[in-house]
């Protein structure tokens, strides 16, 4: 009961967390020119957040589609994920 809940939570999370990483995308796409200090600023916030995309995902198998789910399965000190 306690992981699904969990599961849940971590669900809302990356929807969260992906639609943030759409955000800051399309903001680093309109300020590649104009301010590369800003675009720098921008693509380290994208990276942190892909970073706790990867960790829910890692975490919680369940919530990762089949492509990532392979590519759990390959990374190096992987554990086996199910399904």
């Amino acid at each position: 009961m306690e992981y699904d809940a969990d599961l849940a939570q971590a669900r809302v999370f990356l929807e969260l967390l992906t639609r943030q990483a759409r955000t800051l995308a399309r903001d680093i796409e309109s300020t590649y020119r104009h301010d590369p200090a800003a675009r720098h600023a921008l693509y380290s916030e994208l990276c942190v957040v892909r970073r706790y995309i990867d960790r829910l995902h890692r975490r919680f198998p369940d919530t990762a589609g089949p492509q990532v789910r392979r590519q759990l399965a390959v990374a190096p000190g992987a554990r086996p994920v199910p399904g």
